[in-house]
């Protein structure tokens, strides 16, 4: 597969990956000035920047274009979030007794949001709304997977990979391949809910 020659054609793999990474990424990081347009442009010159880079024996060209457009998603997200060096910074410690909003004194940082904890990771909780209608998503793919797949699917609810071939007296690598197969499933059935919209 020719990457350059893909991302010519606007209905190509790589473009369609490349919509539905920004999408994905627009969808999570609540970010101003960022629009999904300009997300898919930087996705797709840095796709060209690194496709020279493409060893066909190394990886698969799915792995090799999945891990060039995270590595810009975060490097994008880490840009927009960097914290300026400005004389107006304050720097102070959690662990200076400050008032809170009972009037009580207690440790600065048990007056701070639980969601800054995580800040640095760039991750968010998802709306209640978000969640229901993901967890609808999942069940209806759920439903289209074959049999197999489904006894597989409900199995790593509680259980991993390795301890379900063992139970199940098979190899590893053949776990590995139901899992390939059900990914593929959810990602097809992912980008065909992104260009519904």
């Amino acid at each position: 597969m020719n990457i350059k020659s893909e991302l010519s054609c606007p209905k190509s793999f790589v473009n369609n990956l490349i919509c539905g990474k920004a999408y994905q990424f627009c969808q999570n990081h609540e970010l101003k000035d960022v629009e999904q347009s300009d997300v898919e442009q930087e996705l797709i010159l840095e796709v060209l920047k690194k496709c020279n880079q493409y060893d066909p024996t190394r990886s698969e060209i799915q792995t090799f274009l999945d891990r060039v457009i995270d590595n810009k998603c975060t490097s994008i997200l880490r840009y927009y979030c960097a914290e300026k060096r400005t004389a107006a910074r304050e720097s102070f410690s959690l662990n200076v007794q400050v008032k809170d909003f009972d009037g009580r004194y207690v440790d600065r940082s048990a007056t701070l949001d639980a969601c800054l904890s995580t800040a640095h990771l760039f991750q968010r909780k998802p709306p209640q709304d978000e969640l229901h209608e993901m967890k609808v998503d999942v069940e209806a793919i759920l439903e289209i997977l074959n049999s197999q797949l489904q006894i597989l699917a409900e199995s790593l609810k509680s259980k991993s990979p390795y301890a379900i071939a063992m139970e199940c007296n098979i190899s590893r690598r053949q776990i590995a391949n139901q899992l390939a197969a059900m990914r593929k499933t959810f990602e097809a059935a992912f980008l065909k809910n992104i260009f519904k919209k």
